[in-house]
This record gives C-alpha cells, structure tokens and sequence, in this order.
C-alpha cells in the first residue's frame, strides 16, 4: 500500500532523465524555501547520481539557504575513494562553495574518527539533532536489490528503531562498516527522489512499482509513504 499524496514518475534517456530530476530537486526547494527559513538536504553517493549532481548546481536556488547533509556513508576518511562525500564534493557542492554560491559551513560530512569509541557518529548525530532530525529532501538511489542509503532487504537495519542514524558493521554489500539514516528518519521526509538507472535496476524498479510488494522486500518503497515523491529512471 501507499500512503503518498503525490508520486511523480520522470522517465526518458538518461541525461534528459538526469536533467529533469535536477530541476525537480530545485524546484521542490525552492518551494519549500517559501516556507521555511532553510532546507535540509540528504544526498546519496555513488555514479547514479553524478549526472544529477552535476545539473543540480546550475539550477538557480538560494544555496545560502540550503544545508547538505548525508543519507549515508563508509566508514571511511572523507577523502578515501569509496567516500560518498567525495563524490558529492566533486559533482556538487565544491563547484558551488569555490563559486561563493553555498557557505562552507552548509555542507556536512560524516567525519570518521578512528581514534573515538563510537567513530565520530555521536558528533554527526547531534548535528543533526540541531535541524530537526529530519532532512526536508532526500536523493537516494535504489540497488539491484532495491536498498536504499544502507537500508538492506531483509536485514535488521529496516527493523532497527533508531530514531536517527544508524550505524552497522554488516552490511550486505562492502565494506561491511556504514553509517545511514534509519528507516524512521527516512520516514520524516517531505520529498524523496529515487532513481533506477540501467538494465541492472529493471527488477528492483519492478518490484518499486508493484504497491503489494512489502518494505522488507524493498527498501526503496519507504518512499511510497513520503508526502511526495519522484521516480526518475531511464527504463521502460
């Protein structure tokens, strides 16, 4: 079952697809912005993305009055190649931080710290206790296997009642240590975008659609109970 009050589906070639989405992503903002002193901004790693990050930073938005975040993250140094804040860093918010466009201070990295108990997630998680403890728009991609963020089918991050964040050490997919939004934090989202790009997605974007198909089985369904959302794909 579904409990959004708008799903919007954005469909085409992947760049047109791309394009659409970021002009979506602005506008949502921009609308919200109308609303509220500041949005908040959940952003996925990974080369799904990329091509919406590199559209979104043209887009015209008050970027002073957006903060970024992260949906999820390795435990990794911000600079290690299996970073997604690396790769946000450089499709998104660098090019709009150098440009004067966006405050350094808005952009938010988990910082891994080796050398604390709990790795630096307390530190992250009382950042964003100060927004809310929610993100206002999210940007996820779904896997093959329809995971969100570290959202995995049938493991126990989708039944954790974190409230927050949450951190694991067995994730199905590597490396093993992550950190991601709960399933209850996901669930305060405003406006969520998923995206299903490539053949390699055909059976979790089928499996998206069908509203009978249960979260458990799916992550990515998570956001069929979001006030709005948008699927952006470039299947058929």
């Amino acid at each position: 079952m579904s409990d959004v009050i708008v799903m919007e589906i954005i469909k085409g070639e992947r760049k047109e697809a791309e394009r659409k989405a970021a002009d979506a992503i602005a506008a949502e903002i921009n609308n919200l912005l109308t609303q509220q002193d500041t949005v908040t901004l959940g952003l996925v790693g990974g080369t799904s993305v990329a091509g919406v990050y590199d559209w979104l930073k043209e887009t015209v938005v008050d970027w002073k009055k957006v903060l970024v975040f992260l949906v999820d993250e390795r435990m990794v140094d911000v600079d290690s190649d299996e970073s997604n804040f690396k790769l946000i860093r450089g499709a998104f918010t660098h090019d709009l931080v150098t440009s004067g466009k966006m405050p350094q201070e808005n952009v938010h990295p988990f910082v891994y710290n080796a050398e604390v108990q709990d790795l630096g997630v307390v530190k992250y998680l009382r950042q964003i206790e100060d927004i809310g403890k929610k993100y206002d728009v999210i940007v996820v991609s779904a896997g093959e296997d329809g995971h969100i963020g570290a959202l995995f089918p049938r493991h126990d991050s989708l039944a954790s009642d974190a409230d927050c964040l949450l951190a694991m050490d067995d994730s199905p997919k590597p490396p093993a240590r992550r950190l991601t939004m709960s399933r209850a934090m996901v669930l305060r989202s405003q406006v969520g975008f998923v995206l299903f790009f490539g053949e390699g997605k055909k059976k979790a974007y089928a499996a998206f659609s069908d509203l009978d198909t249960k979260i458990a089985d799916c992550p990515a369904s998570l956001l069929h109970h979001l006030p709005k959302a948008y699927v952006v794909t470039d299947l058929s």
